[in-house]
């Protein structure tokens, strides 16, 4: 009652065109007492101020829903927009789906504010003066199971300053009773930028991740060139030759080229002090970077540790040692350990958006969630203990699990023998499993689901197809197949080991496995174009990388990226060298 009064305090004056204002909540208003801060917007304000670093040109803008609830199914609500006051070039709008009741998602610009930034109202497209003061300019659009929308090619569009500072983001709930901050990320230019350089990046971000079921992208995408407005300018003929030498420079795009490469951090992890590391075969960071390493002590997987059925039938005891070593992200020391007697044959890492940690095990064929530090007694376990299977309550040598950052839902990679990819509840309850012909190379088809990566922004979780070489990546919802990536180095006897995606970068980091011939080594691949990056190893080279994860850069430091490796025993860490600190400016 008090966030639905403190609501109608804020947005009176959205209530007297708009009849359904208490039909939601919202969450983590400030206590009674406290005051709201006012910023003053502007697209390159001091880091102290947490707003984004300019890096050359491109400002990533964060537009979201402040927590909101619906209270009912099939409900409309907006959320108001202020952009700082200097002009600035619109080029680019990438959708942020973060619950699965978001089926609808529209950019609506006013010539007049209809709430302050970070209000929301209950509204509807069928009424516009529920939206804005004024005529409203639709701007973006996004619809679940449509072909992506974008900005019209051809022109270039201006907000901020005196042309269009406000703005309304509208989202449509299919279900109500769930909290949700969707939104869309903003790339801009400020309007010093020459046009001509403007108009490369949004011929970039123009280009749309097409799927085989996408085929109708001229139909449904909004054209923006059917609005009369002085926002638009027509583009240049030429971009700059500086700006067109970056964008394709190793296939990179300016939004690329602060990846300046990767480089080995070299001690790290510190060899002097902590766990003594067996084979790593599991890694991931937490929330403040620090690093955890799932290994096998002195436990090595032999050629008769199964049996034909899959049954373990190597050592009977569980490995005596700890098995999960969390270090310092900087220093590399070794800051706890724990999981003694516990695991059998470890194998895949993955630590959720609140820290806990999700565990499998080839030898119990399980799947366990730990709380954040670990507990004697996990909080979710799934599979029966060193019982193969292949029905919907067993697993068969399961790989790796992905977690939905805000349904608790999360994916099983299972693995060696079922080949197949499932997706459960935040409870444990079996939502969905697919795969293809057994060992098959068609779409949904796997030979040794080895490792997953979650893009939730694309609303994918992709898998490393082990030994058919590719990366095949899937519709988190419907488990429609999307689209693959297979490079040449992921061919033949290279196949491709483990994935991680990096959400700030926009990039998929990946290790294949070694052959005879070719040393294995790491990739940078552009998420978007599915394209190769980079290249990158330690300097005497991997010996058998079985895991990798990543942490975004930050204040405290560059970004890095960690590899497991089986062979050498270690963990490798690397970090990108001539990295510029960029920050995210979240209105």
């Amino acid at each position: 009652m008090a966030a639905a009064l403190r609501l109608a305090a804020l947005i009176a004056v959205v209530c007297l065109v708009s009849q359904n204002c208490d039909s939601f909540t919202l969450k983590n208003w400030p206590k009674e007492g406290e005051e709201e801060e006012e910023e003053e917007g502007n697209w390159a304000l001091d880091e102290e101020e947490n707003t984004m670093i300019e890096h050359s040109g491109i400002v990533s803008v964060s537009v979201q829903m402040p927590d909101v609830e619906p209270l009912e199914d099939d409900m409309y609500i907006c959320a108001g927009v202020t952009l700082p006051k200097d002009p600035a070039y619109m080029v680019g709008i990438l959708p942020q789906i973060k619950s699965d009741s978001v089926d609808r998602i529209e950019l609506i610009g006013c010539l007049k504010s209809q709430a302050e930034t970070g209000d929301a109202w209950s509204c509807s497209p069928d009424a516009p003066q529920s939206v804005c003061d004024g005529q409203p300019l639709r701007m973006y659009k996004w619809a679940r199971n449509s072909c992506p929308n974008y900005l019209a090619k051809g022109e270039i569009l201006t907000v901020g300053g005196e042309l269009m500072r406000n703005m309304v983001l509208m989202v449509h709930y299919n279900k109500g009773k769930v909290i949700d901050d969707s939104g869309l990320i903003l790339k801009m230019m400020p309007d010093t930028i020459p046009k001509n350089d403007v108009m490369l990046m949004m011929n970039y971000f123009g280009i749309t991740v097409m799927t085989n079921s996408c085929d109708d992208e001229d139909q449904t995408a909004y054209q923006l060139s059917e609005v009369d407005s002085v926002m638009f300018d027509s583009y240049p003929d030429d971009p700059s030759e500086e700006l067109e030498q970056i964008a394709e420079s190793k296939g990179e795009t300016l939004e690329d080229s602060d990846n300046d490469g990767l480089t080995e951090v070299s001690q790290w992890p510190r060899a002097d002090v902590g766990v003594e590391l067996g084979q790593v075969v599991g890694l991931d960071t937490d929330k403040k970077g620090n690093v955890y390493a799932f290994h096998r002590a002195d436990r090595t997987w032999q050629a008769d540790s199964f049996d034909s059925e899959d049954v373990f039938i190597g050592d009977t005891d569980p490995i005596k040692s700890d098995v999960i070593v969390q270090y310092d992200q900087t220093s590399g020391k070794n800051i706890s350990s724990w999981g003694g007697d516990r695991f059998y044959m470890p194998h895949g890492l993955t630590i959720d958006s609140e820290d806990n940690m999700w565990l499998t095990d080839v030898a119990m064929h399980q799947v366990f969630k730990f709380p954040p530090g670990g507990a004697d007694t996990p909080l979710l376990t799934l599979g029966e203990s060193l019982v193969p299977g292949n029905d919907d309550e067993h697993f068969c040598k399961p790989t790796d699990v992905e977690v939905e950052s805000k349904t608790g839902n999360f994916f099983v990679s299972d693995g060696y023998c079922n080949n197949r990819v499932m997706k459960f509840a935040a409870n444990g309850t079996l939502l969905h499993k697919w795969s293809g012909t057994p060992e098959g190379s068609e779409p949904h088809s796997f030979s040794i689901p080895h490792s997953l990566a979650l893009a939730e922004e694309h609303q994918m979780i992709c898998v490393a197809d082990r030994e058919n070489g590719r990366i095949q990546c899937f519709d988190v919802n419907t488990a429609d197949f999307q689209f693959e990536i297979d490079l040449p180095e992921f061919k033949g006897d290279n196949r491709v080991c483990a994935i991680n995606y990096d959400p700030t970068k926009g990039v998929i980091y990946a290790v294949n496995c070694p052959t005879d011939n070719t040393p294995p080594s790491g990739f940078t691949i552009d998420f978007k174009r599915r394209s190769l990056l980079e290249k990158w190893a330690p300097r005497e080279g991997f010996g058998f990388p079985h895991d990798v994860a990543s942490y975004p850069k930050s204040l405290d430091g560059p970004g890095a990226v960690y590899v497991g490796d089986i062979s050498r025993d270690t963990v490798w860490k690397f970090e990108e060298k001539d990295s510029v600190q960029k920050r995210s400016l979240v209105m």
